[in-house]
């Protein structure tokens, strides 16, 4: 017997004149000071799972509702964003992926849970996949 269907779902900072990616630009700060890397660019995209039985319709609120905020964050369910040209029209160098131990307290992954029960889904299960950080240009290592 199966059981509720599994979604992905994906968000990132839009490309807006004005408006930083706070969290790859803060990873980008850390890896020139901590380490001496210099990068051109790091967007981050935010990961969750979702274990529901949703129509496309539902999918789509959830998204807009829950995970993200469209005025400022694209959403997607079920695509992978770094396959999107018009999000990352170049690819990254690299991709490094960073998610939960087992057993850690997911909040953000909780609160997905808590709103999708409060609009009326049946939901199953809210996993917070992690981030993933777009790295472009590796520019090169201070004393390399």
């Amino acid at each position: 017997m199966e059981g509720p269907a599994l979604h992905r779902v994906e968000v990132t900072p839009k490309a807006l004149a004005g408006l930083q990616d706070t969290r790859g630009e803060s990873v980008k700060r850390q890896l020139a000071v901590d380490h001496g890397i210099h990068l051109e660019k790091v967007r981050s995209i935010t990961g969750y799972h979702v274990k529901a039985d949703l129509s496309d319709k539902q999918l789509e609120r959830m998204v807009s509702n829950l995970f993200c905020d469209p005025v400022i964050e694209h959403g997607s369910v079920n695509q992978a964003m770094l396959n999107d040209p018009s999000l990352f029209p170049k690819p990254p160098d690299m991709v490094i992926q960073i998610g939960f131990k087992p057993g850690v307290t997911d909040n953000a992954a909780q609160a997905g849970l808590d709103g999708l029960r409060t609009l009326g889904n049946a939901v199953e299960d809210v996993g917070h996949r992690g981030r993933h950080f777009g790295v472009s240009c590796l520019l090169g290592k201070e004393g390399s």
